[in-house]
């Protein structure tokens, strides 16, 4: 039985928390402290305070990743670093989020060649998908960037489910925590029609998604690669505008390039969840 107090404060308390950051004049600071706020009050909700120092994939997120992240959005955002500066600080969160989430897979399960490869495969595929998002987001509402804070709650909410089918409950809700809280914030954008601050909602939200796709896939005992991978290509998806073949939508209506966003990443987190209900299904 769902807990009536993880319903309050795990997943009405973020929609209105990111309601209320995006629609802060301070945009990134907004989203920042929305989500901050809604990753630990949806964490005590359901699994109480982590233990110090942590023990745990999910503890080293709440208590080092989700504060790194959000500290480095604001630092680029609020001192407006130079581009490439600003890319060195991604590039930090990028590399360090892999290893703090697989302790255990690197302690006990990788050889050094193995652990080389998924690390740098993990954090290249952070940076890709970040690099994309940005991209799309610096040009504002016009680009149909208004999406992406959608697109992220989306690919959230997709993971929550591919998680909650992979038997890990608490992971489940803590990420359908993360995806109230961009969806409160992604209506809000796409309500009032916001063209600016975009980036500092991806800055805040992709790589927590993404942490949470890699925490499904290797703290779960049934997410495969490809359900993992359709997931954290979502995102991907959703930025097709800046790839070859896809400039052709650039010429259209903001609203509707808005659309081909959220299609595109609807398509690939569907085709996620079909795939764990069918492994689901198959092993009961």
């Amino acid at each position: 039985m769902i807990d009536p107090t993880w319903l309050g404060l795990g997943i009405a308390l973020p929609l209105a928390l990111g309601a209320a950051g995006a629609l802060l004049p301070t945009r990134c600071l907004g989203w920042a402290l929305a989500v901050l706020c809604a990753m630990v009050t949806g964490y005590l909700a359901r699994s109480g305070l982590p233990r110090i120092p942590p023990n745990q994939a999910h503890q080293w997120l709440l208590v080092v990743g989700v504060p790194t992240v959000v500290v480095a959005a604001v630092v680029v955002s609020r001192l407006r670093l130079q581009p490439a500066m600003g890319w060195v600080v991604r590039g930090v969160v990028a590399v360090g989020l892999p290893p703090l989430l697989l302790q255990a897979h690197l302690r006990y399960h990788w050889d050094r060649l193995e652990a080389v490869t998924w690390l740098i495969g993990l954090s290249a595929a952070v940076l890709l998908c970040w690099w994309a998002m940005h991209g799309v987001a610096r040009r504002g509402g016009g680009f149909g960037g208004r999406a992406l804070p959608m697109v992220l709650a989306i690919t959230a909410a997709g993971t929550s489910v591919a998680t909650l089918l992979s038997y890990n409950f608490t992971q489940a809700q803590w990420t359908m925590t993360l995806a109230a809280v961009l969806l409160g914030g992604g209506l809000v954008v796409l309500a009032f029609r916001f063209r600016h601050g975009l980036t500092g909602a991806v800055d805040v939200a992709l790589p927590l998604v993404l942490a949470m796709v890699m925490m499904g896939r290797f703290h779960t005992t049934a997410m495969t690669n490809v359900q993992a991978g359709l997931l954290a290509g979502a995102p991907l998806a959703a930025a097709w505008a800046h790839w070859p073949g896809g400039r052709w939508l650039l010429g259209m209506a903001g609203w509707r390039l808005e659309l081909v966003r959220l299609a595109a990443a609807v398509a690939l987190v569907a085709a996620a969840m079909v795939l764990a209900l069918v492994q689901w299904l198959g092993a009961r």
